[in-house]
């Protein structure tokens, strides 16, 4: 059977000509399950006893790669419209899952649903405002449709999407659909979880998704206010500017001297010092009076509980003028001290005692030569901020791994690859970016 389109272009000569292509169909392209009575048996890859045969669309071809070569996965159906998107998105996986697809070994078999006419036709063409994804995913799903008629009830047909619309639709089509998660947690191996890639927004809602790595995140510090904002508070004396230090005594207490009020205000508590070094030339707003009695034991508590959280502390420097902060010590029988000075937390940092340094000119050795003397030992690890924004999805992916995995013959990254091992890697005669700490 034929099926033809044809189009209109302009060439790189400015001339206008008409394209027109040939789609044949054929009727000797068989669905590769043994149990088929209908199929040469010949062309079967599938296991004879598989009581699900699975599809997969796109997306999990490209994401979910590493899950795919795990031998816990079989019978799988790879459909052709799928290996050629793949193809033309990412090469190196086409090749991985090509790889699957010829080995004999693997029960992964690939069906041409772009030339197959036995029965009913599984080509689709693209209608009329369709675009070419929303093509490609209706063509998935008539095939996961033909497999279905086709097989019976003997075998189940499941089709594998982490899409949301595309699983959507195959449910009112009729069509057993699942995401990939939802998926591996049928197969009841726990192992098989750690190479599931979780979905991004555009795919499975994050809330339909169970969170296999359970996490202790949550807001600590309120957000920095504008420059502009700032500015204009400090004119308005909303806002008091100083240089904030930080006591020596005590890493949760801070005082800021600000000449607009003649005196000192206290900072109580990580919260409220809000990412500020001591140093720091900060903009402070003074809390309500009733809250410049602070509860001592509060405050340790509050710390505390943020240790528990996993938060990291921010290094900050001591003090060295000791000051008379005019409080009364509090006592087994009270809870709380009473300061006589205002009492503030930071909104935004105007400008940080501390800055960015070339240190290129420095002789670095990875590792400490015995025939050489160095005046200093320092340490350094990639930045990878500078690349990784705050509150992007792959921030927040780096959040949820925290780390590199290393296994016997795998590593599952906690960034992508290329900034792990070439991007950020610190490596010999390459400028690169670092934090460094020199003792």
């Amino acid at each position: 059977m034929l099926q033809s389109k044809s189009f209109v272009k302009k060439t790189k000569q400015g001339r206008v000509v008409k394209v027109v292509r040939e789609h044949y169909l054929r009727d000797d392209i068989y669905c590769g399950a043994p149990s088929c009575a209908v199929c040469d048996a010949s062309a079967a890859r599938l296991s004879p006893s598989a009581s699900t045969i699975v599809i997969v669309d796109t997306n999990v071809v490209l994401n979910q790669i590493d899950l795919l070569e795990n031998p816990a996965i079989e019978d799988v159906v790879v459909l052709s419209v799928v290996l050629e998107e793949v193809k033309n998105k990412n090469l190196a996986v086409y090749n991985r899952i090509k790889a699957l697809c010829t080995n004999a070994a693997r029960k992964f078999f690939v069906f041409s649903n772009e030339y197959h006419r036995q029965d009913s036709d599984t080509y689709v063409k693209e209608m009329v405002g369709e675009s070419p994804n929303d093509r490609n995913d209706r063509a998935i799903r008539v095939a996961a449709r033909w497999y279905q008629s086709h097989l019976g009830g003997r075998t189940k047909v499941l089709l594998i999407t982490n899409d949301r619309e595309n699983k959507r639709k195959a449910i009112e089509e009729g069509l057993s659909a699942e995401s990939v998660e939802s998926y591996v947690r049928s197969l009841a191996q726990p192992a098989l979880l750690d190479l599931v890639v979780l979905p991004t927004s555009q795919d499975v809602g994050m809330e339909e998704v169970e969170d296999i790595r359970p996490s202790k995140k949550k807001i600590i510090y309120s957000e920095h206010k504008p420059m502009s904002e700032i500015t204009s508070g400090l004119l308005h004396g909303i806002y008091h500017q100083g240089k904030l230090r930080v006591n020596r005594y005590n890493p949760f207490e801070a005082y800021v001297g600000s000449e607009s009020i003649g005196d000192e205000i206290v900072i109580y508590g990580r919260a409220n010092m809000n990412r500020a070094f001591d140093g720091d030339i900060v903009a402070v707003e003074l809390l309500p009076q009733d809250q410049w009695h602070e509860g001592k034991s509060l405050i340790a508590a509050d710390d505390e509980e943020d240790e528990e959280e996993d938060v990291r502390l921010a290094p900050s420097s001591a003090d060295d003028a000791p000051r008379n902060t005019n409080l009364v010590q509090s006592t087994p029988a009270s809870t709380a001290y009473v300061s006589t000075r205002p009492v503030g937390r930071v909104v935004g940092i105007i400008k940080r005692n501390w800055n960015s340094q070339d240190l290129r000119h420095l002789r670095v050795f990875s590792v400490d030569l015995l025939i050489i003397v160095l005046n200093n030992v320092q340490s350094d690890i990639a930045d990878v901020t500078n690349f990784v924004h705050p509150g992007t999805p792959l921030d927040e992916e780096a959040a949820q791994r925290g780390t590199s995995v290393y296994l016997v013959e795998r590593r599952i990254d906690m960034l992508p690859k290329p900034l792990t091992e070439d991007i950020c890697s610190l490596r010999s005669d390459v400028e690169r970016l670092a934090f460094s700490v020199i003792w």
